[in-house]
């Protein structure tokens, strides 16, 4: 897909964040005006809605800056406001925007520009700006995960530029969706996040601000876009846990929740469901002399009922995983993922392992060691907390005993870091080139200690095997259990038509599209 057509697709993904999903849904404030603008206006407060005007939710507090912007929802705005070299589709494939094509070699990625994009004030974009961003990226919280395995950019001339990798990953093009900026319009020194002016980008759309901060449709755009709604307002909304509340009543047009809460209010609205990166999987501790077996790993997955945590405890929010990868990527339809679990099954698998013997408590042991273990989680995750008291009870069919330790999000965190654990229920935002590098090296590797799995998974990611080999391998050491990936909920006013139809990755990807009845 080419440049001209870049609007439906995605130019963020997800870094990776720490594993206690609190509330993100973000926030926002007002400017813009609609092309079909409005028949009335309403009163409410210091603003006047306007009828048939877009009014997008934002933080005033926050910044649209890329690389600094803290809430949901001005990150959501980025991709508004900015081009990567790459976007990202829905099967999470690297789509030029910026570049042009690029090639790899080895742990050298190539990266030739298109010619002719300019920023918005009329620049041409060069690979100088293409360096300058990259260093930003990599030290911002929202695309410094993503680019970890990226050691340096080297500028060749003005349209060609070198990213060095310090490991084979033949996915990498996938993370160089982060946006470009003209050098030098960073701001550097600041005393609050709201006084930190966006750099200059060349994306669909421009930021103005003042009194009544809006976009306004970038005119210096190369390509054809021609939305039917060029100005849009943005709005403030103080709390995030209010987002749909504000569309209710009417001082936003849209509104996106992650549902990474851990809870849904249904909103009167048109919605839908998107899909996202973000998987839910059950950690172990190997530390604990029964979970450092794997017989016993997997004897657990085969007892767990997926199914039930995706329509009971998820309440339908989210879709089951039997791979560490999103089913929906597209390097994902080459592999076997073909898994049928099976309280049966589970039980064989322990007594062939010696767990053979239940004591009068009613738990399996082998004479020795019993299969009770405690689980953490997040107590203030709704979701999280009902997955794993189901979890708990699929086990009990096995007669494994599990605890369920329902913590605090600061109690959490600190026994994870201690590894006061035999289980703990987590959720990681997968990275588009579906790293999972961070399970083995990184921050999620706590209590995982399997060396073939980590080497398993480097080979397939170079490129020397298969994703069904890989699968296979994971299977067999289930390092830990993949159990569903989540959905978050988009929701627009009634008379906003195609609003709903783009992705979790850009809720805006299709903006172009929507128009007022």
């Amino acid at each position: 897909m080419k440049r001209k057509s870049f609007f439906n697709i995605v130019c963020a993904a997800a870094a990776f964040l720490i594993f206690l999903s609190l509330p993100a849904c973000g926030g926002g404030d007002g400017g813009g005006e609609a092309a079909d603008s409005g028949e009335g206006t309403t009163g409410t407060g210091d603003f006047e809605i306007k009828y048939n005007e877009l009014r997008l939710p934002y933080s005033k507090s926050d910044t649209l800056d890329p690389f600094k912007a803290e809430s949901a929802m001005n990150r959501s705005i980025v991709p508004l406001l900015y081009d990567g070299l790459f976007s990202v589709n829905k099967k999470y494939e690297p789509v030029p925007l910026v570049a042009e094509k690029y090639t790899l070699d080895g742990t050298e990625l190539t990266v030739t520009l298109s010619g002719g994009i300019v920023f918005s004030d009329g620049v041409y974009i060069s690979s100088d700006d293409v360096a300058y961003s990259f260093d930003c990226a990599k030290k911002s919280a929202a695309y410094g995960g993503r680019l970890k395995n990226f050691e340096k950019s080297v500028r060749i001339n003005s349209g060609t530029i070198i990213f060095k990798l310090y490991k084979k990953d033949k996915y990498a093009a996938s993370c160089l969706d982060f946006p470009i900026v003209k050098q030098g319009t960073v701001q550097e020194n600041y005393k609050t996040l709201s006084k930190v002016k966006p750099p200059t980008g060349s994306g669909r759309y421009v930021f103005t601000d003042g009194s009544s901060p809006s976009l306004a449709v970038n005119n210096s755009r190369m390509g054809s876009f021609w939305p039917v709604i060029s100005n849009m307002r943005l709005v403030s909304v103080s709390d995030s846990a209010a987002l749909f509340y504000s569309l209710e009543i009417g001082n936003i047009s849209f509104a996106f929740d992650d549902l990474s809460g851990g809870r849904y209010k249904r909103a009167n609205a048109e919605s839908a469901e998107y899909k996202m990166n973000n998987m839910v999987y059950l950690g172990f501790n190997a530390e604990n002399a029964s979970l450092g077996s794997p017989t016993v790993r997997r004897a657990i997955e085969q007892a767990i009922d997926r199914l039930d945590i995706v329509e009971t405890g998820f309440q339908g929010h989210a879709s089951q995983a039997f791979s560490p990868f999103n089913p929906e990527w597209f390097a994902a339809a080459d592999g076997d993922f073909t898994f049928k679990g099976d309280v049966k099954n589970s039980i064989k698998a322990l007594e062939a392992a010696g767990f053979d013997k239940i004591n009068t408590y009613g738990i399996r042991n082998d004479g020795s060691k019993s299969l009770t273990f405690k689980m953490i989680v997040n107590k203030e995750n709704d979701f999280k907390l009902a997955a794993a008291k189901l979890i708990a009870a699929s086990l009990s069919k096995a007669d494994i005993h599990v605890s369920v330790s329902a913590l605090s999000p600061k109690d959490f965190v600190e026994a994870y870091d201690a590894l006061d654990f035999d289980m703990y229920l987590g959720e990681v935002s997968l990275t588009a080139n579906m790293s999972l590098a961070p399970f083995f090296t990184g921050s999620l590797s706590s209590g995982i200690y399997s060396k073939s799995a980590e080497e398993a998974y480097f080979s397939f990611a170079s490129g020397e095997t298969t994703i069904s080999e890989y699968a296979a391998a994971f299977r067999k050491e289930s390092p830990f259990i993949p159990l569903c990936f989540r959905k978050g909920v988009v929701a627009s006013s009634r008379n906003l038509i195609g609003a709903t139809g783009a992705w979790a990755g850009d809720i805006y990807g299709n903006i172009e599209e929507w128009r007022f009845e």
